[in-house]
């Protein structure tokens, strides 16, 4: 799971944000990074942002501070991120909600394809060896 910070947010509002997270009962670690350390990470990854994100100072950077959570137990990783949503300067979190219900979809989208593959497959195999025996 995934979450950003307020742009606004002191070291020390995330060192209590740090403190909230490792107090909860089904986070196993997490990891912080700060939206300095994202923009140098993201500055070594391609030419274009490296580019971009060199003229940024500490005050023009518009990226924000995240925190990466691994769950104990990933049943309960909405309840968590619930819970993750209701502590001060945390703007945004995602943990890959909905990625079930897509997955699903496109799991019937394929069997469908490959019922309509094999359909098809056996239809020619029987007209060619008709033809050809």
């Amino acid at each position: 799971m995934l979450f950003f910070l307020d742009t606004d947010t002191t070291e020390e509002e995330v060192n209590d944000i740090k403190d909230k997270l490792e107090s909860m009962s089904n986070v196993e670690s997490l990891t912080y990074q700060s939206k300095s350390a994202v923009k140098e990470e993201m500055s070594k990854e391609n030419e274009i942002f490296n580019e971009v994100m060199s003229t940024w100072d500490d005050e023009d950077n518009p990226l924000k501070d995240t925190f990466q959570v691994k769950v104990k137990v990933v049943e309960r990783i909405s309840n968590t991120a619930k819970s993750i949503e209701k502590i001060d300067k945390v703007s945004s979190v995602k943990y890959g909600e909905g990625n079930g219900r897509q997955f699903n979809r496109s799991l019937r989208s394929s069997t469908k394809c490959f019922i309509w593959y094999g359909y098809c497959f056996n239809t020619c195999n029987s007209i060619l060896n008709y033809k050809y025996n």
